[in-house]
């Protein structure tokens, strides 16, 4: 009778780990977008999100822009999981397009992004995402915006390629790692049964989240030295990432004109639910960039700017 136990054993375990794979795979996907459906939603509007791609580092790099050629840069990173279209509430706002051409990137491993295949990285996602700054390097001031996980790849980028990068937004930024924040399912992620039965975004999410910790420690080094204007807008209610990412920026980003804008009520989901706020700093910094005494008076008050938002 003892030699059936471990088949047992396997029997609950698979029993258990079945249904937490197809749920997490059905919440998943309750959050997708057919290309139909974002055709859709863009048929009856004068702007329509433009499909481009790149080859570079030896991967294919994917994303879809809106607006006139000739404006400023809104370059848009999702955070994980995510896809370029995560951001089509703000794309597709008229103030905005009046203002900027937006781009939203299908960040390695996502979408078109060789999807499926993980760059760990933040350096190494800088380094692919420069291909997009470089392609619009003239179309000034370019604003880098980024939220969750896709935040710190914006300090990345702020900090890599300061030439290129004239301000940047972080939005509910998962950037301290002493706060990274771990589930009692997060290792049921790395199981090989469950990751068959899991869309590969969420698979590449997994592999992003427990590497994330020793990468932005990596990036704190880099933090200090970052001197482009930043807005970091964090909600009190955040239950994805912890609050206190916004005091451990505001220590950080010491040499930065910043401005640190707290919302007590808000949950993780800024973009989605405050795109008035998140328009209204990010139409600040272009004013800003178009009257630099605007910005630098920010950071002559000795220490970051401290805005609390309903």
């Amino acid at each position: 009778m003892l030699r059936f136990r471990p088949i047992y054993r396997y029997a609950l375990l698979l029993a258990l780990l079945l249904p937490a794979g197809f749920f997490l795979g059905g919440c998943f996907r309750k959050w997708t977008l057919s290309p139909a459906q974002i055709e859709q939603r863009f048929a009856d509007k004068p702007l329509k999100p433009v499909p481009f791609a790149v080859d570079t580092l030896g991967r294919h790099l994917a994303w879809h822009q809106i607006g006139h050629d000739t404006l400023p840069l809104l370059l848009l990173i999702h955070g994980a999981p995510g896809s370029w279209y995560g951001y089509l509430n703000l794309m597709e706002d008229p103030e905005l397009q009046r203002h900027f051409q937006m781009v939203s990137v299908d960040r390695p491993g996502y979408g078109a992004s060789d999807y499926g295949h993980p760059l760990i990285g933040l350096e190494d996602q800088s380094r692919m995402l420069h291909a997009v700054l470089e392609r619009y390097k003239h179309c000034r001031p370019i604003i880098v915006l980024g939220r969750s996980y896709g935040s710190p790849i914006a300090a990345q980028l702020a900090a890599d390629y300061p030439e290129l990068v004239d301000a940047f937004v972080m939005l509910a930024p998962a950037i301290d790692p002493r706060l990274e924040k771990f589930w009692w399912f997060s290792p049921i992620g790395l199981l090989d049964g469950v990751r068959n039965l899991l869309p590969d975004a969420l698979n590449v999410a997994t592999d992003e989240k427990y590497s994330h910790r020793r990468e932005l420690r990596k990036l704190e080094k880099l933090l200090p030295k970052i001197s482009k204007p930043t807005t970091v807008i964090q909600g009190g209610d955040d239950d994805l990432v912890d609050p206190r990412n916004i005091l451990y920026a505001e220590k950080m980003l010491q040499n930065a004109p910043a401005r640190m804008v707290f919302i007590p009520g808000q949950s993780h989901h800024i973009s989605r639910q405050r795109p008035d706020l998140v328009k209204k700093y990010v139409l600040l910094h272009l004013e800003e960039y178009r009257k630099p005494a605007l910005a630098s008076s920010r950071g002559s008050l000795g220490g970051p700017q401290v805005v609390l938002e309903e």
